[in-house]
């Protein structure tokens, strides 16, 4: 696979646009069909709709594209950025872009703000921001010259040195790993579970499991997309249900989880293999219930 800083040309929009436009130059192709063509070789696959987005996204105005430098112009990102320059315009954009601060925000935030959608605050670079982003900012930093090193980031920063370690762990995790969650959140249950399977199953299994996804692409879960790379058939009949139990005025989650035998051997069964996938479930029934509170 060919990728940069981890993630696969074919997947990074700004990169595949520049890719198209220096074969131009240099008389490699003269169309788009062409270029599909001799780009074939590339894994995953760049579809017609891929490469259009990223030429269009690629000659929006430099300032709304630096709005992206930290948070990242991902397939999901393109698509929505030219639905917005075909329904205000690029210069419209552009006059919007220039009363944004995008520090600390994700691309999905800042898409909002373009879209002119009531302004989201920024969250505080802390436990609760996406380890991608931190990392997409303490990566900037280190290409600007603002600090050499994790520490001094951190210091300089205010952030948790531990934290951003992690966070850049997480983003150094197989590039076709993190494009399976291209388009969604990645919060830090799932990347905590996401270093642990790869801690125990290794690179390259981890990137097999994410191939076989990738080969299949259809909409999935992120619960479904973790349950696979775990080590779980998608077909298998693997149930996992919670309840709430109280007991001397304490209450309590009880997890109860199920797999037919044949299926078992295919399943993580360490009893500290788990935890991460139970840290996951549990994150997840916060976001619900906030969403439920709301």
């Amino acid at each position: 696979m060919q990728t940069v800083e981890g993630r696969p040309i074919a997947r990074n929009p700004l990169l595949l646009a520049e890719l198209y436009f220096s074969g131009l130059a240099k008389e490699k192709w003269t169309s788009q069909k062409e270029a599909l063509a001799a780009l074939g070789h590339l894994t995953p696959s760049v579809s017609r709709e891929e490469l259009s987005r990223a030429i269009g996204v690629s000659k929006l105005p430099p300032p709304v594209l630096s709005l992206f430098q930290a948070a990242g112009i991902w397939s999901s990102t393109a698509r929505e950025l030219v639905s917005l320059a075909r329904k205000y315009g690029p210069h419209a954009l552009e006059e919007r872009a220039r009363l944004i601060d995008a520090r600390g925000l994700t691309w999905h935030q800042i898409v909002k703000l373009l879209d002119g959608q009531e302004p989201v605050a920024p969250k505080r670079r802390s436990k609760a921001s996406s380890p991608l982003v931190l990392a997409a900012m303490y990566e900037n930093g280190v290409a600007d010259g603002r600090w050499d090193s994790i520490t001094e980031a951190a210091e300089l920063l205010g952030w948790s040195k531990s934290h951003l370690k992690w966070a850049v762990a997480v983003s150094r995790l197989p590039a076709q790993v993190l494009q399976l969650f291209d388009g969604k959140i990645l919060i830090n249950a799932i990347g905590d579970v996401l270093l642990h399977v790869h801690e125990v199953i290794g690179t390259a299994e981890m990137i097999r499991r994410a191939d076989e996804l990738l080969q299949k692409p259809k909409r999935r879960t992120v619960e479904k997309i973790v349950a696979h790379l775990v080590g779980t058939k998608e077909e298998s009949q693997v149930s996992l249900k919670v309840r709430k139990s109280r007991s001397q005025r304490v209450s309590r989650f009880v997890f109860e989880f199920s797999v037919e035998a044949s299926d078992a051997d295919e399943i993580i069964t360490a009893g500290q293999d788990f935890a991460p996938v139970v840290q996951l479930v549990l994150s997840m029934l916060r976001v619900r219930n906030a969403q439920g509170s709301k």
